[in-house]
Formats: structure tokens, sequence, C-alpha cells
């Protein structure tokens, strides 16, 4: 098994948002904390989960040529789906958008989704890795009911979903901890990235979610398995 069971992944993520209500700091990404506050309504036994969080990010690279706060629109999202019978999950769906300016009807300058998908699950004509990052993607119908334009992802060719790239699994801990440790110009995500209670939760996630992808790695390349058929082959793609 490389991905965790239904149950133990949605329990994952109402503590995170239990988490994420309880460090004041995460009041300062609005949606983040509403979207943490939550977790008391979330059932641990339900069969999907479906979140979503917008928030304003200090988010200054290496090519602006201020150095002052430069305020850009963040969306996360996580979507999944189970079977509650066998307590699998049927699909994972992460995403992140971040925006040119601090509102939705500024330029998208990147849509990432972090996606599961077991073997059993998917078209098997179509080769594709379990767990992979994909470009752009569709606009979800969250973004559309904040007044975003399907029509403004055009130039990143929404429809070419190739090539999808082997990737971790994710959750939504690990997602927010990559994204506060990527833009460390905002300093309410430094102080996050830096608080205990958060690094702990961070810890947790990578147990549930990680442990299980490397403890299964480790297990195929120890295989006789292996001495014929790749890893990445095997696991992430089936063939």
């Amino acid at each position: 098994m490389m991905y965790p069971h239904l149950q133990n992944l949605i329990g994952l993520e109402i503590d995170t948002l239990q988490t994420i209500s309880e460090i004041g700091d995460f009041q300062n990404f609005a949606g983040l904390y509403q979207q943490g506050l939550a977790h008391r309504s979330i059932r641990k036994q339900a069969a999907s989960l479906d979140l979503h969080a917008d928030f304003i990010l200090d988010v200054r690279l290496r090519g602006d040529k201020r150095t002052s706060i430069c305020k850009r629109w963040v969306h996360i999202g996580a979507l999944i789906e189970g079977d509650r019978a066998s307590n699998e999950v049927t699909r994972a769906s992460y995403s992140f958008v971040l925006f040119r300016g601090d509102n939705v009807n500024t330029p998208v300058v990147r849509k990432l989704h972090f996606d599961f998908e077991p073997i059993s699950e998917r078209n098997h004509v179509e080769p594709k890795p379990s767990s992979h990052i994909q470009m752009c993607g569709k606009a979800s119908q969250h973004l559309i009911d904040q007044g975003f334009k399907p029509e403004r992802l055009s130039h990143h060719y929404p429809s070419f979903e190739k090539p999808r790239v082997p990737a971790l699994p994710i959750s939504f801990a690990l997602l927010i901890d990559w994204l506060f440790i990527e833009f460390q110009s905002d300093r309410y995500s430094k102080a996050i990235y830096q608080n205990s209670k958060w690094r702990n939760q961070v810890i947790e996630a990578e147990k549930v979610v990680l442990k299980p992808y490397f403890e299964g790695a480790a297990k195929y390349i120890g295989s006789a398995a292996h001495a014929t058929n790749p890893l990445i082959r095997s696991m992430l793609y089936g063939l």
C-alpha cells in the first residue's frame, strides 16, 4: 500500500484544520483560518472531503524590482473521494493557484494540481502515475463562484493535461507548509513555519501520507521484481 486509508486521510485533514484554527497567526490568512474553524462540522467517517481557502500572501520573487510587500491572491483546495466499504481513497486532488495581484480578477501566474488516483480506478489505455503533479487543469467550481472566468486559463492550455509528473503524495498540511517554505517573504507565513505546533502537525502528516509511500518504495526496491522492472514503472504506473 502506497497511500493512506480513507478514514486516516480524512482524519488527518480534520486534525490539520483544527490545528489551523488554534494558531493565531493563521488569522492573517482569512480563508485558511475560516476553513480551519469548519473542522467541527466534518465527520471522520465521511466518504469525501472538499476544502477551499482563498487568502493574500506576500509573494516576492527574485526578479521583482521592488522590495516592498507584494500582495498576491492564493487559492488552495483539497478534494478527497473514497469508498467507505473498502476504506480506500479512489481519488485525491490538491490544488494551488497563484494570481499576479491581490484579487481573483488578476492574471493567473501558476496553477498546479497534486493528484492521487489508484491504478484500479483509472483508464489503463492511458499511462498515468498514481501520484503526480499536473500543470494547470480546469478551473474549480469554487473559483468560478468567486467570479473567475475559465477562459482566462486558455493561455495555459488546460485541456493539454500531459505530461503528468511523478511526485510524492501530499496533504493539506504538506501543501501549506510547502507554500510557506517557498514564500518566506511573508512575515506571517514565516511565523507559522517556525511555530512548534504547526511543525508537529506537518510531522504527523508525513507519518500518515509519506510513510506508507516510502515503505512501499523501499520494499519494492528490495524485492526480486525490481531486478527486472523499475520502481516508477511498477509502483506509480502499474506497468
